[in-house]
């Protein structure tokens, strides 16, 4: 049970088209219940044994074709309406399919619930920054955690709700620097402290910035799935 529990729930992957690989069944949806870096995990109709190998094809919802894997049955248990409840341990991809298998479940794994879509990543490091309108008003602090959206902070000067900075730091694992604008959208004085809470959604980042948080938010999850 404790592999299962690495699974997420995926949202724009209903089905997946399904074969067993050099067998007398055709090709035919079946419905996805959750999905994984590893592995897959359906209904079906079709009794099959452990070892079995299967192709599938994962129809993502990204502009590109399906992505063609092949599996191997792990596991099948009865469920309901004469279906069984599967396991599939993806055997291999290419890197290509790879990189757009973990995009879509990281993508899927960031959207928590309907008023929050992104996961918040815990990451205490230096930031260094100063106002848009005026680069010689400095800001001095630390982060508190991190998305794909935004960032909390701990500053040693007060900032109000809707100013602009630009900030810098680096990231845990990740070369370059991030540079980046953000707005305040909510700032607190620190309770028994002098220093200030902020929460900032990014405004404004360049595609190195991006993929240097992104890079660091996949190895983070990766870090959580494995624990």
């Amino acid at each position: 049970m404790k592999e299962r529990r690495k699974f997420v729930r995926v949202k724009g992957l209903s089905e997946v088209s399904f074969k067993v690989k050099d067998g007398i069944e055709g090709k035919r949806k079946i419905a996805v219940k959750d999905l994984s870096f590893i592995g897959i995990n359906v209904y079906t109709d079709v009794v099959l044994k452990n070892g079995v190998i299967v192709e599938l094809e994962l129809d993502i919802p990204d502009g590109c074709r399906p992505l063609p894997i092949e599996g191997t049955i792990l596991w099948q248990l009865p469920g309901r309406n004469n279906r069984f409840a599967t396991g599939v341990r993806f055997n291999h991809t290419n890197d290509s399919d790879n990189k757009r298998l973990s995009k879509f479940i990281y993508d899927c794994a960031s959207r928590v619930d309907e008023t929050r879509e992104f996961i918040r990543c815990n990451v205490k490091t230096a930031i260094i920054g100063s106002y848009l309108a005026n680069s010689q008003k400095k800001i001095n602090g630390s982060s508190i955690d991190i998305s794909r959206a935004g960032m909390k902070l701990i500053l040693e000067q007060e900032v109000a709700s809707e100013d602009s900075l630009v900030l810098n730091f680096k990231l845990p694992g990740v070369h370059q620097q991030i540079e980046l604008e953000a707005k305040v959208v909510w700032a607190n004085k620190c309770e028994n402290k002098d220093n200030f809470e902020a929460g900032l959604l990014f405004t404004k980042l360049n595609e190195t910035s991006k993929s240097g948080i992104w890079a660091f938010i996949e190895d983070y999850c990766r870090l959580k799935r494995d624990e």
